[in-house]
């Protein structure tokens, strides 16, 4: 079962030092991810001094922990060129994974090109110029590797921003930030406006969601849960405990939003629907169908819906207006139930040669209910073995059902 983590941003929003925090108490090695950011801060030519310690606080009665950095550094402004340059440097001196190297890179290139489209041409950094920036991605990273979470599945709540203004390097800015927002608005994730609450998501908490592909989810989420971990902000807030907390485990059930896109078109031939829908599925929507429908003045029509991420929809119904013609595409959110899955890999012996095979696996309260073969393994075997898709079908899933049954008698 693949691993999965959800963020909980809805209380007191989102930070690089919380996320830090929050894997830090959910069992992230203290000391390794420790080491890990003073090594990356250190290798910084304006950074003289890092170190970086986890002490256990206490918000609103909820204990966390909070990520203490201490830095002696020279402060500059840095063009984002430079920026990226000195952490591709500090990169090369780290103890990390090629995984988790990528999953820094991701995320810088995220934040500076946040920073480019707002502020444009070479964009100078400020406050994401710090070393406390490279700090925050490189210790999400290093506890995500600890953890042994690095591919798992990530989703996150609708994240509270705040709201109001904020003083920065350029001056008072509303909330949330325009880099902040760029980013929630170039990922889709979800989030809260809330006036008089200050600024409660950061540009580098974002793109670390951002950074690992966090969906947006609802809490109401079946969640095997293995360890949960609180990461507690810097000020104390007067109305919230302010952490940010985080729970991994494996799925039981999955609550996820998704945008579901419709339309109705009457002037459309079968080829250009036929090509639609497979354009739609190559760029990434979760789900497809066409229904033949009656519609106004009692003309034959069809529905075309689309089931996509939110961070695909705007792609996906231009994609649609573009190959239809149509002149209006309803956008609704929804929430979908999914079941557990994984995938295996098997190999079906057919006289005498092997054919492999992926084999897709539901499984809700420890029970499986569903077994099915991943057909476009099925037709490839099929024709390599000169056979009908039906008759590899039957004979694979046959094969594959007693490979199963002599496990199960060999482990009882």
């Amino acid at each position: 079962m693949k691993k999965t983590m959800v963020f909980d941003c809805r209380v007191s929003g989102v930070s690089g030092d919380m996320l830090v925090s929050a894997l830090v108490d959910a069992g992230a090695d203290e000391r390794a991810v420790a080491e890990e950011i003073s090594r990356a801060c250190m290798a910084l030519p304006w950074c003289s001094e890092a170190s970086v310690e986890f002490p256990v606080v206490e918000r609103k009665g909820i204990s966390a922990r909070m990520m203490k950095l201490k830095l002696v550094e020279k402060p500059m402004e840095i063009e984002a060129k430079r920026f990226l340059e000195e952490l591709e440097k500090a990169l090369e001196q780290a103890e990390l994974s090629e995984k988790a190297r990528k999953l820094v890179r991701r995320t810088a290139g995220l934040l500076v090109d946040a920073e480019v489209e707002v502020h444009g041409g070479e964009a100078k950094l400020h406050e994401l110029g710090s070393a406390d920036t490279v700090a925050d991605l490189v210790g999400f990273a290093k506890a995500l590797e600890e953890l042994d979470f690095l591919e798992a599945e990530s989703y996150v709540t609708s994240v509270l921003v705040g709201g109001g203004v904020v003083q920065t390097g350029h001056g008072e800015v509303p909330v949330p930030a325009p880099a902040t927002l760029e980013i929630l608005r170039r990922t889709k994730i979800p989030f809260i406006i809330r006036e008089g609450l200050g600024e409660l998501a950061t540009p580098t908490g974002v793109a670390l969601l951002a950074g690992v592909e966090a969906k947006g989810c609802s809490m109401a989420t079946v969640l095997k849960v293995a360890s949960v971990g609180y990461g507690a902000g810097r000020k104390e807030l007067e109305d919230r405990a302010n952490v940010l907390r985080v729970m991994l485990g494996e799925p039981q059930g999955l609550v996820e939003e998704l945008v579901v896109l419709r339309t109705n078109v009457d002037d459309v031939t079968g080829e250009v629907l036929g090509y639609a829908l497979e354009r739609l599925m190559e760029e990434g929507a979760e789900d497809a169908f066409i229904a033949s429908v009656l519609g106004k003045k009692g003309r034959p029509a069809y529905l075309v819906e689309v089931t996509c991420q939110p961070s695909k929809a705007e792609k996906l119904l231009k994609l649609l207006v573009k190959e239809l013609g149509t002149l209006g595409v309803r956008v609704c959110r929804c929430e979908r139930f999914r079941v557990p899955r994984s995938v295996e890999e098997h190999v079906v012996r057919l006289e005498g040669e092997e054919y492999p095979v992926r084999v897709k696996r539901g499984e809700l309260d420890g029970e499986v209910v569903r077994v099915k073969l991943e057909f476009d393994d099925v037709k490839r075997a099929a024709k390599a073995a000169g056979k009908s898709a039906r008759v590899f079908l039957e004979h694979a899933s046959y094969f594959i059902r007693q490979q199963q049954r002599r496990r199960e008698d060999e482990q009882g």
